[in-house]
């Protein structure tokens, strides 16, 4: 019902009507000094509505899918403020945003799991001959260590592509977007350290 408002509240906007309820005026107001598309919130809200019912990701394709809709938005906003959103800006933001999505998932492998969610794409635990049981019991074997080392040697790739985003921008905006990628690659490291024991640290 909530994200029902918040639909309804986005259609008010597109149709040139500013609704009363926060944060929808803000959300308006730079709607319309920034010159925004309201695809990036309506593919927020889309996710929003996707965490509700969805637990698992069959495919890397479809947990990719989700990152372009809770992540990617963020980004895509950020360079519609600065004026950047040129093609390629768009790409570099979207590699970051992904895998900053994707970092935050290894890292709290073992607090979705108590939330009842996986994020790890069932097709790559099922090539690696791992399966849920190895969450539950928090058990780091060879093969969970070789599942959690692909996923972070991929994430750590998909984060590096982003760079070229921070020769891009006016130069505030280009130390944030380092900041980001120095923080990145710090917790990569840790579950590397680690052999990918997500569970206790």
């Amino acid at each position: 019902a909530a994200h029902d408002g918040f639909d309804a509240a986005l259609d008010s906007i597109a149709a040139g009507t500013v609704p009363a309820t926060a944060p929808f005026p803000e959300i308006a107001a730079a709607v319309a000094r920034h010159r925004m598309a309201l695809t990036p919130f309506r593919d927020l809200l889309s996710a929003f509505r996707q965490d509700v019912t969805t637990t698992r990701y069959a495919t890397e394709a479809l947990l990719f899918d989700y990152c372009r809709r809770s992540a990617n938005p963020i980004g895509r906003l950020m360079l519609r403020i600065f004026d950047a959103d040129t093609p390629a800006n768009v790409a570099a933001s979207d590699a970051i945003c992904t895998a900053l999505q994707l970092i935050n998932f290894w890292q709290d492998i073992a607090v979705d799991w108590a939330k009842g969610r996986v994020y790890l794409p069932l097709e790559h635990l099922e090539r690696f001959d791992v399966t849920e049981a190895h969450i539950a019991e928090a058990r780091c074997d060879d093969l969970w260590r070789a599942l959690m080392n692909l996923e972070s040697a991929r994430t750590r790739a998909l984060l590096e592509s982003g760079r070229p985003l921070t020769r891009a921008l006016p130069w505030r905006v280009r130390l944030g977007i380092s900041g980001v990628l120095a923080a990145g690659h710090p917790v990569l490291d840790g579950i590397d350290a680690a052999g990918g024991h997500v569970f206790r640290r």
